[in-house]
């Protein structure tokens, strides 16, 4: 296998080149500063202290992140937990790890693209795909920090890359196998990422494999079944240790959802149908040039159905058209029966979809050599213009930068809060609190938890306020006069209270 390799590297220099340094951009917009400047906030705290729990405690744990806004008692799996704690152990348990796995796991994700597109239509389609995803603003945004939905565009493309090798692959073929079993072990692991896949993935798969169905003696299914299962133990014996409870908040989240509001079938289409437009906006330009933007979806989406058509027409399957056409449109369906709020990261599981799209449509334009000259042209400039709007985060991460385009805070700043904090209460009990209150809690509870000197669980006369910005804290509640000190550290202010206890 590595002989062949060598050879097609030999034989693709120019390609092989290209996509060397698609790789190095998109390592360069995740992999820069990405610990110091990760986001710490109350997810992602809560996840750190789980990871703690794990790595430093030794005590395992059966659930993973809660998987909806709108349930905080169902969860998925906690394979998440497991994936960044080996990562927790290499950086001295600092939440950096956490979000160097997450950006390690979307280059790769760079990588599988340009692998899937080569597969699909060609390697210009495998390239153009792979290099709009690697400087696409909003994938090196969410590309950056510890979250679990921030691993999907991995998992998910690895079982795209299945489904399709499984299709393209004879039953008599020596690793046929491997892919029919690998894609059991993938479902059972990238449902317990992120709740997106748990609805959309496992129906993907089954109406795959009902167009491309194979004679699989029944037992090899069983065996499949059974790889789910066992991916699912730590959820399984917790529900059996707990009268089914995870079975229940699941049940409860998508039948009887308390803020769900009764609306019609169009009203959710419509909903939904602005939720996809906007994730695509925002995916491709930033949501700059809305016409222009408007005009790739139209063009993507276009095509797909006219292959679809014609594929129909012909009674032929065209294995591309077919995954990419269940990618789209059975997610978009889940949406409509989905009764809370679609909230970005949702869209997790397609989170490659649109570049693919695009790259097919525009791939299937250039068979002239004049079409194929512009059509590099246009997705220079679409990568090019896309790395501008990138580098604008980069630019908003430093101490002493503006944060109009990021989130307020960084993990950099919030270490020094709580470094500071830590000596300057002297061995003195104290106690603090975090503004805006909630947002920032479990964060700073992770990291005051590395400090030997750690505050208070009760009031203490010296206590101290840790602020998003620079505005002091209420002045009802912490008067001027209690005042003792003041400390800036970037976007995070600690004022220091001596003789008013948090009530």
């Amino acid at each position: 296998m590595i002989r062949t390799i060598i050879v097609w590297a030999k034989n693709h220099k120019l390609e092989l080149f290209l996509l060397a340094a698609i790789v190095l951009i998109s390592g360069f917009f995740r992999l820069y500063h990405v610990g110091g400047w990760m986001y710490l906030g109350a997810d992602e705290g809560r996840d750190a202290l789980v990871v703690q729990q794990i790595v430093r405690d030794h005590q395992l744990v059966a659930l993973g992140p809660a998987a909806s806004y709108n349930s905080s008692e169902f969860h998925t799996g906690p394979l998440y937990y497991y994936l960044i704690a080996p990562f927790f152990l290499l950086t001295n348990m600092s939440p950096a790890g956490g979000a160097w796995a997450v950006a390690l796991s979307n280059v790769l994700a760079t990588v599988m693209l340009y692998i899937i597109g080569r597969a699909f239509f060609s390697w210009r389609a495998g390239l153009m795909a792979s290099f709009w995803f690697a400087t696409s603003f909003v994938m090196v945004y969410y590309g950056r920090w510890m979250w679990n939905p921030n691993f999907m565009p991995l998992f998910t493309l690895i079982t795209v890359y299945g489904l399709y090798k499984l299709s393209v692959l004879n039953t008599e073929h020596r690793r046929y196998y491997y892919y029919f079993y690998g894609m059991f072990l993938m479902v059972g692991l990238t449902t317990q990422i992120h709740g997106s896949a748990l609805f959309a993935l496992p129906a993907i798969v089954f109406l795959f494999w009902l167009i491309f169905r194979r004679s699989i003696r029944w037992w090899r299914y069983f065996i499949g079944l059974g790889i789910i299962a066992v991916t699912n133990i730590p959820l399984i014996l917790h529900d059996f240790r707990h009268q089914g409870a995870n079975t229940k908040a699941f049940w409860h989240l998508i039948t009887q959802s308390s803020s769900a509001q009764a609306m019609s079938i169009g009203e959710r289409f419509s909903r939904t149908f602005s939720a996809w437009r906007d994730f695509w906006y925002e995916a491709l330009l930033h949501s700059h040039g809305r016409v222009i933007l408007f005009a790739l979806i139209v063009l993507s989406v276009g095509w797909l159905l006219w292959k679809m058509t014609a594929m129909a027409r012909r009674r032929k399957w065209n294995v591309a058209v077919v995954i990419l056409g269940l990618w789209l449109f059975v997610p978009f369906a889940s949406f409509l029966f989905y009764k809370e709020f679609i909230a970005f990261h949702y869209f997790s599981l397609v989170y490659p979809l649109p570049f693919l799209l695009l790259a097919g449509a525009l791939d299937s334009l250039s068979k002239r050599a004049w079409y194929r000259v512009s059509i590099t042209l246009l997705a220079v400039a679409l990568g090019t213009v896309q790395m501008f709007y990138s580098i604008q985060i980069l630019r908003a991460l430093p101490r002493d930068a503006q944060r109009t385009v990021v989130y307020a805070v960084t993990l950099e700043e919030m270490r020094s809060a709580v470094t500071f904090i830590a000596h300057d209460s002297q061995g003195q009990a104290y106690d603090y609190r975090s503004l805006p209150a909630v947002k920032y809690d479990n964060g700073y509870a992770y990291l005051f938890s590395l400090e030997q000197d750690r505050p208070s669980l009760s009031p203490t006369p010296l206590h101290y306020v840790i602020v998003e910005g620079h505005k002091a804290p209420q002045p009802d509640i912490y008067p001027a006069g209690y005042l003792t000190g003041q400390e800036t550290f970037g976007h995070v202010t600690v004022f220091k209270f001596t003789g008013v206890p948090l009530q």
